[in-house]
């Protein structure tokens, strides 16, 4: 649970980065290569951190973080800088590739 602290609080502070820059998506991939694209622009974490990324996601989206072999899709719901905001989520879950996409209603 410790180790989990630093993602818990890096992908709060990728969506309030994303709020604030006015991003309206947010792309995450793991296979062939991990990426993350925040509204075009890409930053390449290791393989591991972004599966981390992604479940932490999926959690806050309301989903169970080890379903893998179909499309799922949640909200997650998120007050920051005293407004609310709507995110949807969509992961699509294969033996070799994870994926999430986060759609932010500004």
């Amino acid at each position: 649970m410790e180790d989990d602290v630093p993602i818990i609080k890096w992908v709060s502070l990728m969506i309030l980065d994303a709020i604030n820059s006015k991003k309206s998506e947010i792309s995450i991939s793991i296979e062939p290569a991990p990426k993350l694209i925040l509204s075009g622009e890409e930053v390449i974490p290791s393989k591991e951190i972004t599966k981390k990324i992604i479940n932490r996601l999926k959690i806050m989206s309301k989903l169970a973080p080890m379903k893998y072999h179909q499309r799922t899709e949640g909200e997650i719901k998120l007050r920051a800088n005293g407004i609310d905001y709507d995110i949807s989520s969509s992961f699509l879950d294969t033996r070799d590739n994870q994926t999430c996409t986060l759609k932010i209603k500004l």
